[in-house]
């Protein structure tokens, strides 16, 4: 007995160029101890935007900021990388395609010029630890879902 099953195709792409966009850091020296070992505070973003000369093409931007002025350094690091799909995507394919395996591919640069920049700065460079993309998105997934529920029950209970 063959069973009826849809036949999904996995969008191929490849990285068109990937270069640095923006590269701050600021040191503070006031707060620079020898041979310390230091909690670095980050925050991370991913966004997208579609080329509209050519829908297949997106150019994705992976922003990493540290702007704790209690730190040794604060820092952000802006990276894009363009990539060409082989077909025009639906919105929840772009969302989840970008903010999982772009960003996975650009990150290893962002982490690069991080450790470099600081590096040149200060006597230890911050290496930045690994991050998991799919966790972050499905977060990201949920909190949107928990945004819409509770906007809905707010204009219920205007009603």
């Amino acid at each position: 007995m063959r069973q009826n099953s849809k036949k999904v195709s996995v969008p191929k792409f490849k990285i068109l160029s990937i270069f640095l966009s923006e590269a701050y850091i600021k040191i503070h020296p006031e707060n620079l101890q020898q041979n310390a070992e230091y909690e670095i505070e980050t925050g991370f973003n991913v966004n997208y935007s579609v080329n509209p000369e050519n829908k297949k093409q997106v150019q994705v931007v992976v922003s990493v900021v540290s702007n704790n002025a209690k730190q040794p350094f604060t820092f952000k690091v802006d990276m894009v990388g363009n990539f060409e799909f082989n077909r025009i995507l639906k919105k929840e394919e772009m969302d989840r395609i970008t903010n999982i395996n772009c960003a996975a591919i650009i990150f290893p640069f962002v982490r690069e010029t991080i450790a470099e920049l600081t590096r040149k700065a200060v006597t230890v460079p911050f290496i930045m630890g690994p991050i998991n993309f799919v966790e972050i998105y499905n977060k990201k997934l949920s909190d949107k879902q928990k945004e819409k529920e509770t906007k809905k029950k707010n204009v219920k209970s205007k009603k």
